[in-house]
């Protein structure tokens, strides 16, 4: 897990050197570059979904409280900018320009 301090402001966007697959309702993804394979399932496929196009964080998080019963997560945001700083350490977002 990486600690990488994400901007509010800073947009990201999936890169295009992934190809995935939706595996039994699990998201499969494979960095066609390094031939690394991932798996991601549950609002991480969300995320990634969301990604298509360059969000920031606060949309990333918005999206999960509007498409997810978010109920009595405390740090919401903690484990969206967690995910989101895993994905730039792989590899599998840049910062959009």
């Amino acid at each position: 897990m990486s600690d990488t301090m994400i901007a509010p402001d800073q947009k990201f966007i999936r890169t295009r050197d992934v190809v995935t697959t939706d595996m039994d309702g699990e998201l499969v993804m494979m960095h066609v570059e390094k031939g690394s394979y991932f798996a991601i399932s549950g609002s991480g496929g969300h995320l990634w979904a969301q990604l298509a196009q360059p969000r920031t964080m606060p949309e990333l998080v918005a999206s999960i409280e509007e498409d997810f019963e978010t109920g009595e997560v405390e740090d919401l945001e903690g484990i969206v900018a967690r995910f989101l700083s895993d994905m730039l350490a792989q590899g599998l977002v840049v910062a959009a320009d």
